[in-house]
Parts: C-alpha cells; sequence; structure tokens
C-alpha cells in the first residue's frame, strides 16, 4: 500500500524597521523581502507539520486534485 504524506516547514526571522506607521513599517519590510534583502534560511527554521495526505481529502484521494502528486516518490526500494 502506498501512502502520501504532506510536509510543510516555517520559517520565522523577527525584523525591526524604523517607519511613521505601522502599515508603512509593513511595506518597508514586504519591499526588503521581495528585493531579496531579507531572505528566510534554513537557521530561521521553526516549525514542522507532517499530514497524511488523507487530511485534506477525508480519506478518498482526488487523483485530480494537484496535492495528490508526489514531489519525491521513495516507493519500489527508492526509500533514501
Amino acid at each position: 500500500m502506498i501512502y502520501n504524506f504532506m510536509i510543510t516547514e516555517y520559517l520565522r526571522r523577527s525584523v525591526k524597521v524604523e517607519a511613521q506607521s505601522e502599515d508603512e513599517a509593513y511595506q518597508i519590510v514586504e519591499n526588503l523581502v521581495n528585493n531579496e534583502k531579507i531572505v528566510l534560511t534554513a537557521d530561521d527554521f521553526c516549525d514542522r507539520d507532517i499530514e497524511s495526505m488523507s487530511t485534506f481529502t477525508d480519506g478518498q484521494v482526488d487523483t485530480h486534485d494537484a496535492s495528490y502528486k508526489a514531489d519525491e516518490d521513495f516507493t519500489k526500494g527508492d526509500k533514501k
């Protein structure tokens, strides 16, 4: 039997900016991220979720659902 899982990892970093308002500060941070001045890395790892695909489909796998396609296949002895 083959089982599919979705692995989601979360990265987090706290940054401080000076601005006239929270909206302006948000825009500054968003621009820094978009312009790759702030790039989160594995050092910013904070959490991970591993969920069975049946969690997303209530036990019924819809093969037309994009989340059904596995990015990596560890079946048929290809386990790493």
